[in-house]
């Protein structure tokens, strides 16, 4: 949504479609908490009901009766519920969560971006000497110095305007020099 002086341009629409979004989700969240409740105690009537009900036809010999049947339709039955329960109280905490989306968006950007801020500050404070030695380290390799002498002051530079090093082995040559005076290299 486009904003204009701090509100959104849609924001009646917002409204309207927060509303409903919180509405449903009381709903789902209320019924599925009812269907899990019942299909929890449908669930343990079924189940410790299953051994209690059986018929002795003839004397010594027990069977299952009606009852049994009966006991596994409440489990099953339980099983159903409590599965439909949970599902209906998952969307509704899903039509609920989107239901304030925004504001916990915000709150999101409200708290994180200062702790980014503050990150990328701190790192650039903290790598900067750093990335200059680096800096300077490859400057002085373009420039055919060794690693362990010192970068040349600006008039320093001027004085050894006349000297050149070879790329070679980074030894000192006179500007005129054609090879180097060291390993030989050709300018």
């Amino acid at each position: 949504m486009a904003e204009l002086n701090g509100n959104y341009v849609n924001e009646e629409n917002h409204q309207k479609v927060k509303t409903k979004l919180q509405k449903i989700g009381y709903v789902l969240l209320g019924v599925g908490a009812v269907f899990s409740i019942v299909g929890i105690v449908l669930l343990i009537f079924g189940f410790t009901s299953m051994g209690k009900i059986v018929e002795k036809t003839e004397p010594g010999i027990p069977t299952v009766g009606q009852g049994f049947s009966s006991s596994i339709g409440l489990f099953i039955g339980g099983g159903i519920l409590l599965t439909i329960g949970i599902g209906m109280f998952a969307y509704g905490v899903y039509a609920s969560f989107f239901a304030h989306a925004r504001e916990i968006a915000a709150y999101g950007a409200s708290t994180v971006a200062p702790v980014i801020g503050e990150t990328t500050n701190y790192l650039a404070d903290e790598t900067s000497p750093a990335i200059q030695k680096v800096t300077s380290a490859i400057s002085n390799g373009i420039r055919g110095k060794q690693p362990n002498e010192k970068a040349e002051t600006q008039s320093e530079q001027q004085i050894n305007s006349d000297i050149k090093y070879c790329t070679e082995c980074g030894a000192k040559n006179t500007r005129e020099s054609k090879f180097c005076t060291k390993c030989g290299n050709k300018f």
